[in-house]
């Protein structure tokens, strides 16, 4: 179940308990909702982050295509039309090892999720989230930055 993206627009407060970031990282957020790619765009460069957005994982992979090096953070929806984000992680993966990754999906019937059997140096995180739940959850992935 996702939440609708007014109401969870709505809920980001003014000012976040969760750290800033101390040095200008990059995310790549992919998401074929465009509200909630946006939503976690805004929430992430709240915290310093320079963010980069596609709607699909074509659309992630031509844009990693593009750059020399890789993202601090991969964020994807797991489930999209086209290419999945578990499809999205490995093609990253192949070209980035390093990659840390952050799963998040409205629907937790994923049998990678239901076993605990995601990637190294990967979490999942169930849609919806408070903007706290994002920024934890990156700032783990990156070893508390």
């Amino acid at each position: 179940r996702i939440t609708e993206p007014a109401a969870l627009e709505m809920r980001l407060p003014k000012a976040s308990a969760a750290p800033a970031v101390t040095s200008a990282r990059t995310a790549l957020v992919v998401d074929d909702q465009p509200e909630i790619r946006t939503i976690m765009r805004r929430i992430l460069e709240g915290k310093g982050f320079v963010v980069s957005e596609a709607g699909t994982g074509e659309e992630a992979v031509s844009l990693l295509d593009r750059r020399r090096t890789g993202f601090d953070v991969l964020v994807t929806d797991m489930r999209m039309p086209g290419m999945t984000g578990r499809d999205l992680a490995d093609r990253v993966r192949f070209r980035h090892p390093e990659t840390p990754i952050l799963f998040v999906s409205g629907f937790t019937d994923d049998p990678g999720v239901q076993s605990g059997l995601l990637p190294e140096r990967a979490l999942f995180l169930s849609k919806p989230f408070h903007p706290e739940q994002l920024v934890g959850a990156v700032t783990k992935l990156l070893g508390g930055i």
